[in-house]
Parts: C-alpha cells; structure tokens; sequence
C-alpha cells in the first residue's frame, strides 16, 4: 500500500507537471517521462488543442516498470472549456484512475456557470464516494488540466515575472488548493543542437479543503505545502520541459522528450 501512494503521489505531481504549456496556434502533442528516486516511474502524453475560443486538453500517464509492476496505476484525464479576453472557463472535467486495487474510478466536474460566477458540481459519471467539499471551495475555481490554459494566457502575455507572481483556485473533484507562482530565474539550456531560453517557474502547492482523513480507496492525501520547479521555454509556446517535486522526501523528475523538436 505504501508502494502505491508513492507512485500515485508521482502520477498527481505529474498532472501538474503542465501548469504551462504551448502556443495556441496549433494542436500539440508531447510525451514526458517520469522517474522516482532515479528510477522510471511513468510515460506520460499530454495533448493540448486551443481555438475559436475554445480549448480540450488531455492528459495520459500509465505506470512503467516496478511502478506499474506493483500498482497498475494510470490515468486519463480531459477538461474542455472556452477562452475570451479576459478569462479561461472550464466546462468539464473528466479522469478516470485504473489500479490493481480498483478499476475504471472516475472524477467527473461540471462547472456550472451562476449569475455570481461559477460552481465545480459532481457530474452524472462520477464514481466517487468521497463526500463533496463545502460549497464556498468550489466556487470559481478551475480544475488542474484547465491550469494549462490558464497559466499559457500568463506567459504568453509576459504578466508574471519575479515581482508578479499568480494565484490559481484549483478543484480536483476532491480537493481544493492553491498554486501561487512566480518566475524564479531566467536561463539557457542546451536542446538538441541550439540554446533555448527558459523560465524557471517556482510553484506552491498550498492544500485548502478536503485534504482530511482517507478517501474511499485508502489514499490520505499530503496535506503539506509542495514545492515544485517547473522550467519551461521563454517564448511564446511555453513548452514545460522538466518539473522536479519531493514525494515522500525522494526526488521526482518529469522530463520532456529530448527527441522533441523545440
């Protein structure tokens, strides 16, 4: 049991590995992978499409290895949502987690749009027998896939630096927390042939509700503050190329493919 909250604790830091992500131009498909204490932990493909004012993201992890050996842990999750000028809004979101332990366990959202703003409701497919949070966490909120959207307006537009950090409401389906970040450094790394410049992100993972006690399947949830560093490319794609985050005080890495054309 210790084995598998390790190696989901691996799996939830990589959903939010992607906190940035490209331009909207065109759809992108990116493959990561995950490694704990230096040893693989997870593949991972994140596909992101934006336009017309709206956007659908997914996101794909399966475990590899002693991971996978001892888990069988992976996740597939979605959010769609539509983007204006002044704001990035979620319509649902959607993962289903398959186990040894338990097969097809499903989170599904729907952000229900209320004269006075927004409110994450458990739609008609989700499985959950976790009881819902307080009402007053679930407003305005977005979930951590939509996060992708929401950071890449931030960067693009070139609105956080190391005096403007941000401030995200995220709901889960089970917890809310908030991801404040700001820009830690600016760097060049060496890509392929060529330089490429980069953001160093640094980001805080503070838990605000629902991260009592042990959900229906076993998992208690970390209910400290997580810090993460997230690098991703200065220009206006804001490709994440590497995450690195403490779970259970060893080291866990999310690295893009060093094959990907930047």
């Amino acid at each position: 049991m210790k084995q598998q909250r390790l190696f989901r604790g691996v799996c939830a830091a990589a959903v939010l590995a992607f906190l940035s992500a490209a331009a909207a131009a065109e759809p992108l498909s990116l493959r990561y992978s995950a490694t704990w204490g230096g040893g693989a932990a997870a593949d991972i493909r994140l596909f992101l499409d934006e336009g017309d004012g709206q956007f659908h993201n997914r996101l794909d992890i399966q475990t590899v290895g002693l991971a996978r050996l001892l888990s069988g842990f992976r996740v597939r999750a979605s959010s769609t949502g539509q983007t204006d000028i002044d704001d990035v809004s979620p319509h649902a979101f959607d993962a289903v987690y398959d186990s040894h332990r338990k097969r097809d366990k499903r989170i599904n959202v729907h952000f229900a749009q209320l004269p006075e703003g927004s409110l994450a409701e458990e739609g008609p497919e989700n499985t959950s027998k976790d009881p819902l949070i307080a009402a007053e966490f679930r407003r305005d909120v977005i979930d951590p896939l939509t996060c992708i959207t929401a950071v890449r307006r931030l960067v693009r537009d070139g609105v956080i630096g190391k005096d403007r950090g941000f401030t995200l409401a995220v709901y889960d389906g089970k917890r809310r927390f908030d991801v404040e970040g700001s820009v830690d450094a600016v760097e060049q790394v060496r890509w392929g042939k060529s330089n490429v410049e980069t953001l160093s992100l640094r980001l805080l993972l503070r838990p605000v509700a629902g991260f009592d006690g042990e959900s229906e399947d076993g998992y208690k949830p970390d209910s400290n503050t997580r810090e993460m560093r997230v690098s991703v490319t200065n220009d206006a794609r804001a490709i994440p190329l590497r995450l690195s985050v403490p779970i259970a005080y060893v080291q866990a890495i999310v690295q893009l493919d060093r094959d990907t054309r930047l």
